[in-house]
């Protein structure tokens, strides 16, 4: 039987549509990946004036503890009722899950002028998450094609 060997350049233009069907393949397949986030909890520090930082921006599932860094009590009182009031004891601390997308502003029931905003957004899912991948399947598929198309 005699045995068929493949011509030099047939490799690359088979490595070429590999590369291309790689390519393809991951470009469906990443993006319906979990992308593994895992909720985290923002400090938020509470003494006279302030809440320190005044605005925290955080994603859905986050969430906020405030600290009492101050020698007296404050409260944790939500202007829209979403989560009541808090209690927050000298040296203590208070958390709060945001579970919802919004703005969510809040002040201290004993001391009015100390305010504060929570800025809740979606967890965002970058259209890509693995965009090196793709570029280097790209980039081989490129240059099988170019190995292939090259005269001898």
């Amino acid at each position: 039987m005699r045995e068929r060997k493949r011509k030099p350049n047939q490799i690359p233009a088979i490595l070429a549509i590999a590369s291309l069907a790689f390519v393809i393949i991951m470009s469906f397949v990443i993006p319906l990946m979990p992308e593994g986030r895992s909720a985290s909890t923002v400090v938020v520090h509470a003494a006279y004036p302030n809440f320190t930082p005044s605005i925290q921006t955080i994603q859905v599932g986050d969430t906020i503890t405030w600290h009492n860094d101050d020698s007296f009590p404050h409260t944790i009182v939500s202007d829209n009722t979403s989560w009541g009031t808090l209690s927050l004891p000298v040296g203590g601390e208070v958390s709060h899950t945001f579970d919802a997308l919004g703005t969510y502003d809040y002040h201290c029931g004993i001391h009015p002028g100390m305010i504060g905003t929570i800025e809740v957004q979606s967890a965002s899912i970058p259209e890509f998450p693995n965009l090196f991948l793709v570029v280097m399947g790209m980039l081989a598929m490129f240059l099988s094609i170019a190995v292939a198309s090259r005269k001898h």
